[in-house]
């Protein structure tokens, strides 16, 4: 009997080992902690007549491309962890900045804000417009300065001593109601005119910075790229973490190959909560429902079918499709992508960065910023092993550096980009 206990009793023990090994085999695997540090890919235009281009001539003076990146060991080799991590790390620990809000009225009655966050301890804002260094942010879907991953990036650039105004998205901010009917779209280019129309009112003859961040980026390249003549008051323009094609993009997140569709929904949960904010303007009742004759698009959304919905394409077909008039799902979604007007953008250099390990953009959509940086001398198309979706967390086996490498690689192109304005 006592030899059937011992026998019994090791069994347990070498079960429980095995299922900790196992266990451990797993954590190990997911947080792809054998996946080594490698430098980013870089892809820019050679000029063929022995002379730099401008993306090449940016490149070299950004160190930080020369340079493997090294994200957290234990989990920033994982772009799941480091999404994950990002949103912890983001909510409990934001940078302290203070910026100004400001409003602007639309032509259809929308009131858009934004906040300017001046440098301190700075001349910059009495320097004439030679020296005055002014950045414009536009933040990810739904998403304003109150945002911590924004502040941060507010609180490097005032480092720099830029002066700098970040785009609310309409319907973001919990602390200001809409006055017309309608929310920021994927593409639309309006809301940042106005912000930039300001800004050029209040600095006239100031060049500017433009970075997009993840659907901003989509908004920033469009902009410049549906009137190239836009080009001429930027030094610069970044964009980061964008798909490039909504069209092609958003399909993909309906998939769970790489827990897209999971990604999916923890946005789609995010922007409901904008939606219902704003229900009583968003949805007029349904004795009122109505077509428009000159579109034939009905102009009253489906409330119900919106706040349940699961997926931004739900979202899109119950709401955003009808309040922007558009007769499909594809016609809105091609309208709204920047991929169609990137060959525009000429005359001012560019800066696209994304990670392999992005969860929400398949990889296959990164064909088009390669293909646009390897045709045209302005631009540079930065690819990272490392870096899930804005997150570039960076050092450290468990607690990473308090500035994100995502962050010194926008503020050194800045300088560049800068630099070489000044220079010609």
């Amino acid at each position: 009997m006592d030899a059937l206990l011992t026998f019994l009793s090791s069994c347990n023990l070498f079960s429980c080992a095995s299922s900790l090994l196992v266990g451990l085999v797993c954590v190990v695997w997911f947080a792809n902690v054998y996946s080594p540090p490698e430098r980013p890919r870089v892809v820019y235009k050679k000029v063929k007549d022995g002379t730099s281009g401008v993306a090449e001539k940016v490149a070299t003076r950004c160190n930080i491309l020369m340079e493997k990146y090294f994200p957290p060991l234990l989990w920033g080799r994982s772009g799941h962890l480091q999404a994950h991590m990002y949103g912890f790390i983001c909510r409990f620990f934001p940078p302290q900045v203070n910026g100004q809000r400001h409003r602007r009225v639309a032509a259809d009655g929308a009131t858009i804000t934004f906040d300017v966050f001046y440098p301190q301890l700075s001349t910059n804002c009495e320097s004439n417009d030679e020296t005055r260094r002014i950045a414009v942010v536009i933040p990810g879907i739904g998403n304003g300065s109150d945002r911590p991953y924004v502040r941060v990036l507010v609180r490097e650039m005032n480092r720099l001593g830029y002066i700098v105004s970040v785009l609310n998205h309409l319907g973001a901010l919990e602390d200001e109601m809409l006055t017309s009917r309608r929310i920021f779209t994927y593409g639309g280019t309006d809301d940042f005119q106005l912000m930039m129309d300001w800004v050029l009112e209040r600095w006239p003859g100031s060049m500017v910075i433009g970075v997009g961040l993840s659907m901003g980026g989509n908004v920033l390249m469009k902009y410049l790229g549906e009137k190239p003549n836009r080009q001429r008051h930027f030094v610069g323009a970044v964009s980061v973490c964008q798909g490039y094609n909504i069209a092609k993009g958003l399909p993909t997140l309906m998939n769970w190959a790489g827990l897209r569709r999971l990604y999916n929904y923890h946005v789609t949960k995010h922007l409901r909560k904008v939606v219902r904010r704003h229900s009583d303007v968003l949805f007029v009742p349904p004795v009122e429902r109505r077509d428009d004759s000159s579109t034939g698009c009905c102009l009253i959304p489906d409330m119900e079918r919106t706040l349940s919905a699961t997926s931004l394409m739900e979202i899109d077909t119950h709401l955003q499709r009808h309040l922007v008039k558009f007769n499909s799902l594809e016609e809105y979604y091609e309208q709204d992508s920047c991929c169609h007007y990137l060959h525009n953008i000429t005359d001012v250099p560019v800066l696209l960065v994304n990670a392999q390990d992005d969860p929400l953009v398949a990889e296959f959509l990164l064909e088009t910023a390669e293909d646009y940086a390897s045709t045209f001398s302005n631009a540079l198309f930065v690819l990272t092993k490392h870096g899930s979706h804005l997150a570039f967390f960076e050092g450290g086996i468990l607690i990473p550096n308090t500035v994100t490498w995502i962050d010194r690689m926008i503020t050194q192109f800045m300088k560049a980009a800068d630099e070489i304005h000044r220079e010609i």
